[in-house]
């Protein structure tokens, strides 16, 4: 509550005010860019266990005997 009582009484230092807007902005743009990351990570994820399961499926087709006709 300090803080609010000096910020009102004391006269605005538009430096420091532009400075909390630049580093505002610049706590966006690294959650904007950790949520991105973090939709990549998922999809690349997917990717994998996809090529594992198909290199599994691969495997096992391979291993398997030929029917008799």
């Amino acid at each position: 509550m300090a803080k609010a009582l000096l910020g009102h009484v004391t006269a605005v230092d538009h430096r420091m005010v532009a400075e909390m807007r630049r580093l505002k902005q610049r706590v966006d743009d690294l959650e904007a860019y950790i949520s991105r990351l973090e939709d990549e990570n998922a999809t690349l994820a997917a990717h994998a266990k996809y090529d594992s399961l198909d290199s599994e499926l691969r495997s096992e087709l391979a291993s398997r005997e030929p029917a008799l006709t």
